[in-house]
């Protein structure tokens, strides 16, 4: 963890550090310094794209994604759940998996967890696996019980700026180009989601104690929902 912070990336990687370290990811004492370690390494890599193929084949998401369905341990539910949401993009793997019908009932338990900071990390983790999801398991998310409803509910509630901008608002509005790509947006369960997002999104276009979501905002509801945004009439 240490030797991540020295930008050391590759001599970890040549060096099989890396890989032997994530060997202790099937111990669940050890489990959340592997997702840990794995997300720190993750945040180097993001900003070289030839590495992510390297990078992803040693990830040890098997054996993660078990102690993410079992543990009660929080602090192990909360790294794992970071190196998901940071991984969601690059890995078919983690997407197929974690739009089982299993998974989709674990990610609601942690939604409604007591724990802030789990609910948040999961609302963090829906929104990548919306936004990256193809349109076949995207449909299967929106059509599970009542989770969208939940995740609306609580993600427009979370006054954090970095989520609204890198995740809120990218996942907003590549769902609405995957559905109307399907030519969908006017049939069930497409157009009662979309529709659940303009009372919220307006509202936050009037942040005035946020200059940054209200741009932010403005924008997405501009290219979402463009006749709504016209009858704002925002100066």
């Amino acid at each position: 963890l240490f030797l991540t912070r020295k930008e050391l990336y590759q001599e970890i990687i040549d060096s099989q550090l890396f890989e032997n370290s994530m060997q202790y990811a099937k111990y669940p004492e050890t489990a959340s310094f592997v997702a840990l370690l794995a997300s720190q390494m993750l945040q180097v890599c993001s900003n070289k794209d030839d590495q992510y193929d390297n990078f992803n084949s040693l990830l040890p998401l098997p054996e993660l994604h078990e102690h993410f369905m079992q543990s009660n341990d929080d602090q192990l539910i909360r790294c794992v759940l970071t190196l998901f949401t940071n991984s969601i993009y690059f890995n078919t793997y983690l997407i197929n998996q974690l739009t089982q019908d299993e998974d989709l009932v674990r990610l609601k338990v942690l939604i409604e967890s007591e724990n802030s900071d789990i609910q948040n990390r999961t609302v963090w983790c829906l929104w990548n696996l919306l936004r990256y999801s193809d349109f076949e398991k995207l449909t299967k998310i929106l059509l599970f019980e009542d989770l969208r409803d939940i995740l609306i509910e609580i993600s427009f509630c979370m006054d954090d700026f970095p989520f609204i901008k890198s995740v809120l608002v990218p996942a907003i509005m590549r769902v609405d180009k995957n559905i109307k790509n399907a030519n969908a947006e006017a049939v069930e369960p497409y157009s009662s989601f979309l529709s659940r997002l303009i009372d919220p999104l307006r509202e936050l276009c009037y942040k005035e104690d946020s200059p940054e979501i209200m741009s932010i905002a403005a924008s997405c509801l501009k290219a979402v929902f463009p006749d709504v945004y016209k009858d704002e009439q925002f100066s």
